[in-house]
């Protein structure tokens, strides 16, 4: 079954505000080393930003997505006061989501895309915040594609009704 066109409409809106914030953290407070340090500047909007998120991954009432969903709320709640448990959460949210990405038959390119980007990581200093800003972008992207053919989907289903 399908889901409702108000989830299916949720999860754009949701995955349009990933590529928002992706873009709207940097243009407000400059490149940092890392997303993790825009909350330095605004706690509340990266909170509320990340819970977001990690609800809209949620939505897809997926399995798969429970990992990278909890994980992205930890990020939120345990910020880099809590540097253990605040890299690991985001460790293993980027590292799901690739894996989820690349083996989806469905969009695989993407999970390449994703894949090229890992080695941004070595790179001293701002080398987070690119890997974080492309990543944030293929996941986004991905859960856009995603919604949109569902949406075809379901509108073929019901013409054909």
């Amino acid at each position: 079954m399908l889901p409702s066109y108000k989830n299916i409409f949720s999860r754009l809106t949701i995955s349009s505000y990933g590529l928002l914030f992706t873009f709207l953290m940097p243009f407000l407070y400059g490149i940092e080393d890392s997303y993790s340090m825009y909350h330095l500047h605004n706690p509340l909007l990266l909170k509320i930003s990340l819970a977001i998120l990690g609800i809209g991954l949620w939505l897809h009432k997926n399995d798969r997505w429970t990992i990278p969903a909890i994980a992205l709320v930890c990020v939120g709640i345990f910020d880099v006061s809590y540097p253990m448990t605040h890299n690991i959460s985001a460790f293993l949210f980027f590292l799901s989501s690739s894996y989820i990405i690349f083996t989806d038959e469905r969009i695989s390119r993407l999970g390449y895309y994703s894949l090229l980007i890992y080695p941004l990581l070595l790179i001293p200093q701002q080398g987070l915040f690119w890997f974080e800003f492309f990543q944030t972008i293929i996941i986004s992207i991905y859960h856009i594609l995603y919604a949109i053919k569902i949406l075809k989907l379901k509108i073929i289903r019901k013409s054909n009704e």
